[in-house]
């Protein structure tokens, strides 16, 4: 368990599902650039659901609640700051992230933030980008929704799956929990790969010749006097 899943461990019970919620909304609503490290937390909260400590039921409302929020957060900061919200943020690492970011909405449209949601690092990113554009936030909020339920059932899931087997040593259970690991993990590579391949236009952009620089017409006439 990294040091953010620890940090969400050690609180007491009743400061379980606030910072829950903190650290999903700290993930899209702040600055882009900034990382929050949810995965960690989201499979935490799944263990403590898993043992009791905390009712599934309300991890789960915790989770997609703060993650719609925090889209929301991100889309309109966009929207109110413009380019500015992107200064201070143009490291590679970011810039890379943002290149996929922008490719997924030119790709996905209205559903960009339902696709982004589940890739690491580009869904930080994607509100913010998705703000920048034309497109009203009652286009693109049922795939935020949307998006938001599925990550946190799947995260939040299999912790609690991990926490379920290791308590009933079940085979079956054991068996599950794997194919669950299994299928995200899949999942988000096959959208990390597909997210991160140039769309054929660029690509024909790329590979196309370099025209030769035009040349200024030569004078056939006699000169000037």
């Amino acid at each position: 368990m990294t040091s953010s899943g620890d940090l969400l461990a050690d609180l007491p019970t009743p400061l379980l599902l606030p910072a829950l919620g903190l650290f999903v909304l700290a993930e899209t609503a702040l600055l882009p650039g900034v990382v929050v490290p949810s995965l960690a937390i989201m499979l935490t909260a799944g263990l403590l659901a898993a043992t009791g400590t905390v009712p599934l039921a309300a991890v789960l409302a915790t989770a997609v609640t703060a993650a719609v929020a925090g889209d929301a957060i991100g889309f309109h900061s966009a929207r109110l700051l413009g380019p500015r919200l992107w200064r201070g943020s143009r490291s590679e690492r970011v810039l890379r992230h943002r290149q996929r970011a922008e490719e997924i909405i030119r790709r996905y449209g209205a559903w960009a933030m339902f696709v982004g949601r589940f890739i690491p690092f580009v869904r930080t990113l994607t509100p913010h980008l998705v703000g920048l554009g034309g497109l009203p936030y009652r286009r693109v909020a049922p795939g935020a929704v949307l998006g938001a339920a599925g990550w946190a059932t799947l995260e939040i899931g299999v912790g609690y799956a991990v926490g379920v087997s290791a308590a009933s040593v079940d085979p079956y259970v054991v068996v599950l929990t794997a194919a669950a690991v299994g299928l995200a993990l899949t999942g988000g590579w096959a959208l990390w790969r597909r997210s991160s391949r140039p769309s054929p236009r660029s690509m024909g952009a790329a590979s196309a010749p370099p025209r030769p620089p035009r040349r200024a017409p030569r004078r056939t006439g006699p000169p000037p006097s």
